[in-house]
């Protein structure tokens, strides 16, 4: 029986805004005994959110809590998301560029939040990225500036994915006459519409300098008033969160998100490990990296799949364990219940509620990384793991270039058995592997001539049941990707009637046969396409299983 798979959704997918309605995409998932339906939340950014009283509260940490001193400065691990021991992020005052002497000054991690990048050249600056504040030098003033980020993710057109993570949409303001000081005023007095707002951007010593200037008015959501500003998005939660309390203020930490987004250099955000003071440099063919622990027999099937294409194995998580199994046992609580969410969500105030969305399960659950996928099917755990990848849509988070941990809950009840199959991605971590990835993996011999097909969304709409067998090919969420020309193509070229479908957030383009295929012939894939706005031709063969 069939699921569904949703990418990160960190925030409730059916937001009201003021007396119109915003819902994000539904996708009805069937099978023989009812009608299931997901939500899905488009995009690829995170949204990471703190509370404003963090600001005074945060701990300096030392070397035995995740970070430690280096030469010049202090390498922080915690924001890594990585297992190499002593990887991080360096502030320092190197190349006479006095990063760590600034980060000191104004606060250290109370005030920025911890790095999230090495130092690197941005727009013609140095910069470097912390959770809250993108910080730049500016040499001709001989003084280091707040990039305005949310200033940035407008003109790099994120502002309806934003709007998705109940972020208000930047809006042109009539100020044509205007003074600096009128200009200051106006925006400032757009925060007199909520005072818990006013008093949050008031209370930090300098609010132009660390949040700049409104850029919004204030916008009311299903459960949250917020106003978004040139470098923040000020937030009060209106209903109890597993992140804050209703009617606290949180901040949304724009160095976070803007690095979800995915507009800074890839190879900026690797964390790298340096000597501690006083320590040897240990060449890096010598730094410890460490075997993560064998997963459970039931992934044998994914791991020799990932084997063959070049992936690595995915990692078992203890959060996404965590995540997946409170997912299972509040399905299995209100199986009865048609209001109590669905594959995929949760309803605040039931009985076990862990968290509305994929993404807030997860993020609830302590995992570190930015993307979640999930599936849900009415299988054991080892069958979910064997149906998943025959199909298009469930196959894709198990074998993704960019896939990192791997976790799974299960429960039964009232006669039904249901797992939940969390991974979590990062563009970060894409393998370092022949991509794209393709199933069936190019030389491949006994691939199954038909699929029965039953999944949802439906994988070959128009067609009937049973089809060829599913083909996939994905990129790394850190590509962009055109797909261009695609086909199936049998002895002698002859074309094969498929069905397209595609997966933009996970780069990902999926062909299935209208009909199964004849028994022991081999077939070609041929597709084109643009990768990072280069060119790209595969061709990649596989022969069916003999009758």
């Amino acid at each position: 029986m069939p699921c569904s798979s949703d990418p990160l959704a960190l925030l409730p997918p059916s937001v009201k805004r003021h007396d119109r309605r915003m819902t994000i995409p539904t996708r009805a998932s069937a099978n023989p005994g009812g009608r299931w339906f997901g939500r899905w939340l488009r995009g690829a950014v995170v949204l990471a959110v703190l509370m404003l009283t963090a600001l005074a509260t945060v701990a300096p940490t030392h070397a035995d809590t995740g970070d430690y001193a280096v030469e010049g400065g202090r390498v922080f691990t915690q924001a890594a998301e990585t297992s190499v021991p002593d990887a991080g992020f360096a502030v320092t005052d190197a190349d006479g560029l006095p990063f760590w002497t600034e980060f000191q000054r104004l606060g250290g991690v109370q005030a920025l939040g911890y790095p999230l990048s090495r130092r690197f050249t941005w727009d013609g600056f140095t910069v470097q990225v912390f959770q809250k504040v993108v910080l730049q030098w500016r040499p001709e003033l001989n003084t280091f500036a707040f990039v305005n980020v949310f200033d940035r993710l407008n003109l790099e057109g994120y502002d309806d994915t934003l709007e998705e993570l109940l972020v208000p949409p930047s809006e042109n303001f009539d100020e044509a006459g205007l003074t600096w000081d009128q200009i200051i005023a106006s925006r400032q007095a757009l925060l007199n519409a909520n005072s818990a707002l006013r008093d949050a951007y008031f209370a930090v010593d300098d609010p132009l300098r660390w949040y700049g200037l409104p850029t919004s008015r204030v916008v009311t959501y299903d459960h949250v008033h917020t106003i978004r500003l040139q470098r923040a998005v000020l937030q009060q939660w209106l209903v109890d969160l597993p992140w804050a309390s209703a009617g606290e203020v949180t901040v949304a930490n724009g160095g976070d998100l803007a690095r979800g987004a995915g507009i800074f250099p890839a190879e900026a955000l690797m964390p790298e490990v340096r000597p501690r003071l006083g320590q040897a440099a240990q060449p890096p063919d010598q730094q410890p990296t460490p075997a993560p622990p064998p997963l459970p027999d039931m992934y044998g099937p994914v791991t020799a799949l990932r084997a063959a294409l070049g992936l690595p194995s995915l990692i078992e998580s203890p959060e996404l364990m965590q995540a997946a199994q409170g997912h299972a046992n509040y399905y299995i609580a209100h199986l009865d219940d048609p209001n109590s969410g669905g594959l995929h969500t949760q309803v605040f105030g039931y009985a076990g509620f862990t968290g509305r969305t994929i993404g807030d399960r997860a993020r609830a659950a302590g995992y570190p990384l930015g993307w979640v996928d999930e599936v849900f099917a009415f299988f054991t755990p080892a069958n979910t793991v064997t149906w998943a990848l025959e199909t298009v849509w469930h196959r894709y988070m198990f074998i993704h270039p960019s896939a990192v941990h791997v976790g799974y809950g299960t429960a039964t009840g009232g006669g039904t058995t249901i797992t939940v199959f969390n991974v979590g991605l990062s563009p970060q971590h894409t393998a370092d592997a022949p991509l794209p990835a393709v199933v069936p993996v190019n030389g491949a011999t006994d691939v199954a001539v038909s699929w029965a097909g039953w999944e949802s969304p439906n994988p070959a709409p128009g067609a009937l049941r049973p089809f060829g067998p599913a083909i996939s090919l994905q990129f790394g969420l850190n590509d962009e990707v055109e797909w261009g020309e695609a086909g199936l193509y049998g002895p002698g070229g002859a074309t094969v009637t498929v069905a397209r479908t595609l997966s933009q957030w996970r780069r990902a383009l999926s062909l299935v046969p209208h009909d199964p295929l004849a028994p022991g012939t081999t077939y070609t894939v041929r597709v084109k396409g643009t990768r990072n706005g280069q060119p790209f031709t595969v061709e990649s063969s596989f022969t069916t299983r003999q009758a």
